[in-house]
This record gives C-alpha cells, sequence and structure tokens, in this order.
C-alpha cells in the first residue's frame, strides 16, 4: 500500500529545537565557529532590548508569552470553561479562500484545515492517511485507487463522498478552471492535455465504481508516492451539492469563496479585509480530536512578529526568520524556536524563455553573487546553488562554485540579447524578495543590463509573469529532499518562464514518477540537474532554512508539519 521510499528518504536532516525556558539553547545549531562568535557578540545588547521591553509590558500590564493560554486550573460546574483560542501569524495575506489557486503558501496554509486532502505527509516525511484510508495502485502504475473515510462531513452536515472528488477533479480538467495558477498541475491524468485541460471526446480520468471509492487514470506510470509528494498536497476536495448548480464562466468570482464550506477540521466563521480569519474547531474530527476551540490566522509584519509573541497577540509565526533574527527570544520563558531543516525554501529567478536565450539566462545565472545574498540576507541561513534540488539532498549534484562576472560576460556577449533597450522589469513581492532584487540590481548593472524593480503582491507578481508584462521575477517555494518534486518545475515555472518546449522536462518527471530504487533516483536526478543546468530556464539562487517561533504552551507544531491541526497539543 504505502511506498518503499516513505521515510527513509525525507529523513536526511533532523528537525533542530532549542528550548530557550532555562536562559541558554539547550541544542545549538551548526552555524560555525564565527557565526556563533558574531552572535555570542550582538547578545548582550539583545538582552538589554528584551529586558527594557519585559519591563514594560509588565508596567502597562501586558500580557507576557502565552498569555492568552487556557487556565491550568478546572473550571467549576457555575464557571464555563474559556474557550482555548491559538493565533498563528503570518507575514502575508493568503489573498482568496480558492484553495485549487493557490498564489502562496500561506493561502495553502489556511486552506488546509478548512478543505480535506486525501493524505498528510507528516514530519518525518512519511505519508498518512487523511481522507482517503487506503490506496493501491495497478501494476502498470497507470490506475490509483482510493479507499475513502466514511465519516468525513462537510461542515453544513452532508456526507463527504466520492461524487465529490470527481466533481472538483472533473471542474480543475474543464475550460472553466483556466484561470487557476494550478491547472497545470492536473496535466498528469489521461486525456488532458500539457495545460491540464480534457481533450473533447476524452472519457473523465477519474472514475467512482462506489460512493467511497476513487479511481484516477494517469497518462504515464504514477506511484502511489510520488502522486502523493508532488500533486496531492494542494488536490484539495470541493463540495459538489453546493458548487454543481453555479455558473463555472464565473469560477473565481464565486461569492462561495468568501465563506467556504469545507470539509477539514476547522470551519470558517468570517474574515476581515485579508488580514485576520477566524475558524471554529469542528466537533469530533474524525482524523483526530481538536484541543482547542477557535483558531485565527492574522496578518502580521516580520518585523513586529517577536514583540507580537512575546505580547501574547500570537502564539506562533510561520516564517523563515534568521537566527540572528531571533536573538531577543534567547533566554526568554515561555518561547521556543524551530528551524525548518527538513524543508527548505528553495528561490530562483524566472526570465522569460520566449525573449531571452539561454546565454544571456546563464550570463544572469553567473552574474548574481548569491554568497552576499545568503550572508547578508539570510545571515548564513541558506546555502548558495545551481541545483533546484535540496544541498542535503543524497541526490543533489552542485556545480556552484561561486560568482564569476568574466564568465557570465562571455555568455552575454554569445546572447541574442542587445544594449540600449529600455530596462527590464524584474517583479518582486515584498519583503526579502525586494532586498535580493536590490543585489540583482546591482549586480546585472556590472554586466551593462539595466533592471527595474516591481513590487508587487505575490498574486500580481505570477500574473504578470504569465502575460509577459515583466521580464523576470522572483519565485520560491518549499522542496523536500526527494527530487521529484522539482521534475514538476514545467507545472510551476511553464508560465512563468514561457518554456518553449516542455516535452523533455515531463519526460523526466514521468521516468522519475516510476524509479523503482535509488541508485536510479540518482542517475534520473543528476541527468535532469545537468540538464536544467545547460537550459537554465530559471536561475536557482539559494536554498534556505528559516526559524519559525512558537508559544511553549502551543506543542506538537512544527516547522515541517504546521496544519495538522489535530495532532497540536495545548499544554495545560
Amino acid at each position: 500500500m504505502y511506498s518503499k521510499h516513505t521515510g527513509d528518504l525525507l529523513k536526511v536532516s533532523k528537525t533542530h529545537t532549542r528550548n530557550t525556558s532555562n536562559g541558554r539553547p539547550k541544542y545549538v545549531m551548526t552555524i560555525g565557529e564565527e557565526k556563533l562568535k558574531k552572535r555570542n557578540r550582538l547578545l548582550p545588547l539583545f538582552l538589554v532590548v528584551v529586558l527594557t521591553l519585559t519591563m514594560v509590558l509588565s508596567a502597562c500590564g501586558g500580557n507576557q508569552p502565552g498569555s492568552n493560554q487556557p487556565s491550568a486550573s478546572q473550571p467549576s460546574a457555575s464557571q464555563p470553561r474559556e474557550d482555548v483560542v491559538i493565533i498563528m501569524g503570518l507575514p502575508n495575506s493568503w489573498n482568496h479562500l480558492m484553495p485549487l489557486s493557490p498564489p502562496s503558501a500561506y493561502q495553502i496554509e489556511v486552506c488546509t484545515v478548512i478543505y480535506d486532502l486525501l493524505t498528510r505527509k507528516n514530519e518525518a516525511g512519511d505519508i498518512e492517511p487523511r481522507a482517503a484510508e487506503s490506496w493501491f495502485s495497478s501494476d502498470d502504475l497507470k490506475t490509483l485507487t482510493l479507499n475513502l473515510r466514511k465519516d468525513l462531513y462537510w461542515h453544513d452536515g452532508k456526507q463527504v463522498t466520492a461524487k465529490d472528488w470527481k466533481f472538483t477533479f472533473d471542474l480543475m480538467t474543464s475550460e472553466y478552471a483556466n484561470e487557476c495558477i494550478s491547472q497545470s498541475k492536473f496535466n498528469l491524468l489521461a486525456g488532458t492535455d500539457l495545460a491540464g485541460v480534457l481533450q473533447p471526446g476524452m472519457p473523465s480520468p477519474v472514475e467512482t465504481p462506489d460512493d467511497f471509492t476513487f479511481v484516477l487514470n494517469f497518462k504515464e506510470p504514477m506511484s502511489a508516492f510520488s502522486f502523493f509528494t508532488n500533486y496531492a498536497y494542494t488536490l484539495f476536495v470541493l463540495p459538489e451539492h453546493i458548487l454543481s448548480g453555479l455558473d463555472a464562466n464565473n469560477l473565481m468570482e464565486w461569492d462561495y469563496w468568501k465563506a467556504p464550506i469545507g470539509s477539514g477540521p476547522c470551519r470558517f466563521v468570517s474574515e476581515s479585509n485579508a488580514t485576520e480569519i477566524i475558524l471554529d474547531a469542528v466537533d469530533n474530527y474524525p482524523i483526530g480530536d481538536l484541543q482547542f476551540d477557535r483558531l485565527i490566522y492574522r496578518v502580521v509584519a516580520s518585523d513586529a512578529a517577536v514583540s507580537a509573541l512575546l505580547a501574547g497577540e500570537i502564539n506562533a509565526y510561520y516564517y523563515g526568520f534568521t537566527s540572528d533574527a531571533l536573538l531577543p527570544l534567547d533566554g526568554v520563558a515561555g518561547v521556543r524556536t524551530q528551524l525548518m531543516s527538513n524543508v527548505s525554501t528553495f528561490s530562483a529567478l524566472c526570465m522569460n524563455n520566449d525573449i531571452y536565450d539561454a546565454n544571456f539566462r546563464k550570463a544572469m545565472n553567473y552574474a548574481l553573487d548569491k554568497e552576499l545574498i545568503v550572508e547578508s540576507i539570510y545571515f548564513g541561513d541558506a546555502n548558495p546553488t545551481n541545483s533546484s534540488v535540496r544541498a542535503n539532498s543524497p541526490f543533489v549534484v552542485e556545480t556552484w562554485k561561486g560568482r564569476d562576472v568574466a564568465l557570465a560576460k562571455e555568455y552575454l556577449a554569445k546572447s541574442s540579447w542587445k544594449p540600449g533597450g529600455p530596462p527590464l522589469k524584474l517583479a518582486c513581492a515584498p519583503g526579502i524578495r525586494t532586498q535580493i532584487a536590490a543585489v540583482m540590481q546591482q549586480n546585472f548593472a556590472e554586466l551593462g543590463v539595466q533592471i527595474e524593480i516591481m513590487t508587487q503582491d505575490q498574486p500580481a507578481v505570477l500574473a504578470g509573469l504569465s502575460d509577459g508584462t515583466y521580464d523576470m521575477g522572483i519565485f520560491s517555494g518549499s522542496s523536500s529532499s526527494f527530487p521529484t518534486w522539482i521534475t514538476n518545475m514545467p507545472i510551476f515555472f511553464q508560465n512563468l518562464c514561457h518554456i518553449l518546449d516542455q516535452s523533455l522536462y515531463f519526460e523526466y518527471r514521468n521516468r522519475l514518477s516510476v524509479a523503482s530504487d535509488d541508485a536510479e533516483i540518482a542517475k534520473i536526478a543528476a541527468e535532469f540537474q545537468a540538464f536544467w543546468e545547460d537550459e537554465m530556464p530559471a536561475a536557482p539562487m539559494q536554498h534556505a532554512y528559516g526559524w519559525y517561533i512558537f508559544s511553549d504552551w502551543l506543542q506538537n507544531v512544527t516547522a515541517i508539519e504546521t496544519s495538522a491541526a489535530w495532532t497540536w497539543v495545548v499544554k495545560k
């Protein structure tokens, strides 16, 4: 039932935590002697800031870390228990609640507790059942049969069945879903084209033999592990009984997305200007009981998050802080930090392949000062890279030897780019990406390539790259150590980079999807990385490993698996 790869391949890096309740780290991340010395020199200054902040909060009657935690004492019969409320901080908005067109990881984060998925990947990298109790593949790996739970219900009380899953897949492979940025993800299904649209006259790739059996038919052989790892983590189910009568021409404009009815562990209550969303826990959620009553996601600027956590305004913050940024938390009781080490944030510079040839794209790659980006922006909590496969993956082939301006100029001279034109438009979202863009602007100017930075929210960046408004853009996504996720780059990058011939990318993806052992996976992964380096559809920049912050009373919420709300433990 489960792939033999499940677990082992994704355990190449341990999750490091440090408990700061006793005033000094219990575990110190290996970041090098020089970095530790720098950290120790800066520590006294930050402790003064912490002490001052603590005194101010005490004088003003402010909340201490975790002050909105549940009472440890049991309520009396005449005094009802106070609701347990968990407040999660996010640096950016989820933008919308249409789960099958995710503009960012923050939207996925929120939607994963409102809607249901077939499976989940736990912290160890193992695939666990969620809406699907079990599954099996056909001998030729072209059919995946999933047995669904019979005890899942929509938040309006109607049972979730295979008809809902079929409705979702049929909708997403229809012409009406062409506005959804992830529609191309469905192109693995039989009868669809590269855009993920079911071709005229072709039968649905989904079968429902009964109300709780759901069958997927693939174009090419696809292992269950590859499907769950690379696709199923954003394949949310939608309610057929609510949506089937709506006008599909206006799919993205449905009022349903403003107050969705899902089947996940939390039900929608309200939303305020895409800056705060309130959800209530579902009673007796069958996959696991929840130890809280209300869950709130709140947008908080990253530079204000530490203060918000200390003041008890949030209980966790999903953001890749650098270790230097968290120095104010050293020695603060009731707070813990955790390194996101099993997953990296992979960033790349997307370039319009239709306009800028491979020599130009290589010139931009070698002009990038990736080391400067890692040291000055990520404070060393990242690896500069020439590969889309993570640095601590057993399948990586790393060829980056540092910035090479001379080589960049050679490639630029061979390219079709001509100087003297208007500045190239580089789009990026606010925050760290804007800082990276500033480094790029300086790097490229050394070659005579002028860049104009266009700061937009992430959906606008994606839309502008797709329609050609922007020449370049910074794309980031979470990676695993398993290489199959990166061979889906045509899915993520085909519109952003305007890749002209996608067939070879899909060939690599198909080969990795059915690879039977680690040696074969390593061979194909090496071939793919060499192919990527030669084509350079997007320039890899770095794999960053960030820190998350949590109130100590909220346990079992990790930087690896943040959305399995039924696994969270509220410390009494």
